[in-house]
């Protein structure tokens, strides 16, 4: 089969646009450099496809056009470890992934023109400074030197593996990945063993990964795995993931009310599909990684048989202004907007090849979470109220609302979302009030002398302000307008004395209308 692969203009300005670096941010190996001799280069990297050039490779997006997978904006510039990784363990680096490495790999490279990079004295001049306190101009340098160096020892224990370092909040990681199969023995702890099989069966029935704390367990066939299991090095916890294989999909997902066949369709989902002995695991990031979504179905006819899942991460909006917080009108669709009882279509897609439907009412596969609804119908109506108030207010770390902030937010909200002129059909029943007669029922018989219509304005009762997460928000006050009314006096009464209370419904005329005012002007609270 043809594979749509890259020109060698495109590889070469793919290579200059991240200096050589391998664009894996945990790596950056250099990859280009001069040959003995004085002439010639030799490259040790390689122009990656981030969807596959040819059918059934990793990553392989039926929907591109040949010329869209053998063009720039399909390749990342990787090492040729890291090259084999990603294509050997799709599920761990989805084209979403590859993406941003390559965008922050570029960004990397033209944060670094134009700069010195570190030299060999650097290392001992930082210590110098360290014990002096003079300077500290090349930490960042000297954590990434020492990196390198723990990486380079431990492959020289078994070159057959590529290794990657990281460090952060306290904690150093190593990632450690076969360049080629590696058989070996591995011994579980007796008082483990229980624990092991039912990850191991998990992942083989259910194509689900697991991870399990690797304290105690013995490798042999390989030095470095030996050292990692078993060094004598305090290690603050070894964990072993268990990863079964898993394919590139894509899952298309809507919402069918059945009584009047209209549809409502959801983002694509781009994912992996693991296939286990007795069902499958989907797995894919919705919303630009926002959610993340879960479905797993047993080998067995419809109907539906499996679980569904769908998590998403409010950290991510965290300082964001709730005005323009991503997707969050997507997530209020699906979570706010669907009833138990539409249909959920599911269709799941490998390599353009549908593998896979089924149906069922929303209330069997996707119970509400109302912990998470209710945060989600708040944010909906505070980015409302703050996008008509021009305010902006922060994402809180820890988002926490109390009822009675959460109810004088919706007073306001059925303001600040109320059309600009409301008709007789808005109102669920006519306007009534409750008049005092004075001198002996004068204004109640003028009242019933009425025949033109009235205008009426009175104040909205509204909160002068609102907490929304913490923050005041000041609210304008606001009137209501009432035009075009007929009062109706609903009283038995022929003869009334002053003091007494009489009741009064407002019928509308065919020109009423009502609308949410500012005091002066004709302003409403649409702008």
């Amino acid at each position: 089969m043809a594979r749509d692969d890259f020109s060698k203009p495109i590889i070469r300005e793919l290579r200059e646009r991240v200096a050589s670096h391998c664009s894996n941010p945990d790596c950056r190996r250099k990859t280009a450099g001069p040959k003995s001799g004085g002439r010639g280069t030799i490259v040790l990297g390689e122009a990656a496809h981030i969807h596959a050039a040819a059918q059934g490779g990793p990553r392989y997006d039926a929907e591109m056009s040949p010329a869209e997978r053998a063009s720039i904006d399909n390749a990342i510039w990787l090492c040729r470890g890291c090259a084999r990784r990603v294509d050997r363990d799709e599920a761990a680096y989805p084209a979403t992934l590859l993406r941003q490495w390559k965008t922050r790999a570029e960004d990397l490279a033209s944060d670094e023109l134009d700069t010195r990079p570190p030299a060999h004295g650097d290392a001992q001049e930082q210590l110098v400074g360290a014990l002096t306190g003079h300077t500290k101009r090349l930490l960042p340098s000297l954590i990434k030197n020492a990196h390198a160096a723990s990486v380079e020892t431990l492959e020289r224990l078994d070159p057959r593996f590529h290794i990657e370092s990281s460090h952060q909040g306290g904690v150093t990681r190593f990632r450690i990945e076969a360049l080629e199969t590696v058989p070996f023995r591995l011994s579980v702890p007796e008082e483990r063993m229980a624990e092991w099989k039912r990850g191991v069966d998990a992942a083989l029935q259910a194509g689900t990964p697991f991870e399990i704390d690797a304290a105690g367990f013995a490798v042999r066939g390989s030095t470095l795995l030996t050292h990692v299991f078993e060094g004598d090095d305090e290690l603050e916890e070894r964990k072993l993931t268990f990863t079964p294989h898993a394919m590139p999909a894509r899952l298309k997902w809507s919402a069918l009310t059945e009584a009047t066949a209209v549809r409502r369709g959801f983002d694509d989902v781009t994912g992996s599909l693991a296939m286990g002995a007795s069902q499958w695991t989907f797995r894919g990031e919705v919303w630009d990684g926002l959610a993340v979504l879960t479905i797993q179905m047993r080998h067995v006819a419809p109907p539906w048989n499996g679980n569904f899942s769908l998590r998403f991460d409010v950290d991510r909006w965290v300082g964001r202004d709730i005005r323009t917080l991503p997707y969050l009108d997507a997530l209020i669709e699906f979570c706010l907007r669907t009833t138990p009882e539409e249909i959920l279509d599911v269709e799941l897609h490998v390599e353009g090849q549908r593998r896979a439907a089924m149906s069922s009412p929303f209330g069997t596969v996707a119970p509400a979470n109302p912990q998470q609804n209710a945060l989600l119908s708040y944010l909906g109506r505070a980015a409302e109220i703050t996008r008509r108030l021009g305010v902006n207010v922060a994402m809180p770390k820890h988002a926490k609302v109390s009822q009675e902030d959460a109810e004088a937010l919706g007073r306001v909200y059925d303001v600040a979302v109320a059309p600009d002129r409301m008709t007789a059909a808005h109102l669920a029943c006519n306007p009534t009030c409750t008049l005092t007669a004075t001198d002996h029922g004068a204004n109640i018989r003028q009242l019933e002398g009425e025949t033109e219509a009235i205008i009426i304005q009175v104040p909205t009762d509204l909160p002068s302000e609102l907490r929304i997460f913490g923050q005041t928000v000041a609210v304008p006050p606001v009137r209501t307008t009432l035009h075009g009314l007929r009062p109706r006096v609903i009283d038995e009464r022929t003869v009334f004395q002053t003091g007494d209370a009489v009741k009064v419904e407002l019928e509308p005329t065919k020109d009423f209308w009502m609308a949410y005012e500012w005091p002066l002007g004709d302003t409403s609270l649409h702008k």
